[in-house]
């Protein structure tokens, strides 16, 4: 007995069901619909160009406008302190100049004091030294006929007058009139100080300073000029000569005192 074909159940081959049936047409009615309505994207486009730029320019207008005057206030506060500050600093240098022609002008005047007190002390100065020289020359002329022994040895109750008339009768004047004779200077333990003595004629004590080298050259002591302290000065370290009653230097020139427009004697 011959087998029977079997039933196959089911779709037919190329079919769809009815879910997908209905999915399709639903893809095809949306497919229709998108392409009779406008694009989407043009919508957006007409609306950004027509409706949204305009709410744009006004808030960049606004914002402009605000910054333009937080910009104009800045600019008008910075000018105002620059103002300020150059007119501080011009007062500061105003005041200064000021002060430096205040002071110039004082300087000035200082320096014409200085000048002029250095004048009136430069005339003092000279005018000191004129007295000082009229001083000396009265001295030196007070001690013209004035001289000194030098080294005589002191002893006790002496007559410095005695010493004196011994002493130059050795120096080859006798009978010398003598006005006063004494020790002078201050005391100096081992030293002999000097015998001051003034005679009453010039010429006498010419002739002693001239015959002291020679004829007192073997004694202890000898015979110098009595000179004011400042012609002493003058004369320290310069050798100098009495003769022909003036004092001669070394080399056998006159020698004047600096102290004095013209020789002693």
């Amino acid at each position: 007995m011959a087998e029977k074909n079997p039933v196959k159940r089911g779709r037919p081959v190329g079919s769809y069901g009815r879910k997908k049936r209905e999915e399709l047409e639903r893809l095809s009615q949306q497919t229709r619909l998108t392409q009779s309505q406008p694009d989407v994207s043009t919508f957006d486009v007409y609306n950004m160009s027509d409706t949204e730029p305009v709410d744009s320019d006004v808030e960049v207008e606004d914002l402009t406008s605000k910054f333009s005057k937080i910009l104009e206030r800045a600019m008008r506060k910075i000018s105002q302190d620059l103002k300020d500050l150059d007119d501080e600093v011009r007062g500061v240098i105003d005041n200064h100049t000021k002060q430096i022609k205040d002071l110039q002008t004082k300087n000035k005047r200082l320096a014409e004091r200085v000048s002029t007190l250095e004048e009136k002390i430069q005339d003092l100065q000279r005018e000191k030294e004129s007295h000082a020289d009229q001083i000396n020359k009265q001295e030196r002329f007070s001690r013209r006929n004035n001289l000194r022994i030098v080294g005589f040895k002191t002893e006790a109750e002496e007559n410095p007058i005695e010493i004196a008339k011994e002493v130059f009768t050795k120096a080859g004047v006798e009978n010398c009139r003598i006005e006063r004779a004494h020790r002078d200077g201050r005391v100096v333990e081992g030293r002999n100080r000097h015998i001051l003595v003034k005679v009453s004629f010039y010429m006498d004590k010419v002739t002693l300073l001239r015959n002291s080298r020679s004829h007192l050259s073997q004694e202890g002591y000898y015979l110098t000029d009595d000179l004011t302290l400042i012609d002493l000065k003058d004369r320290s370290g310069t050798k100098l000569r009495f003769f022909g009653g003036r004092w001669w230097s070394s080399d056998g020139k006159p020698y004047t005192f600096l102290n004095s427009q013209f020789s002693q004697f």
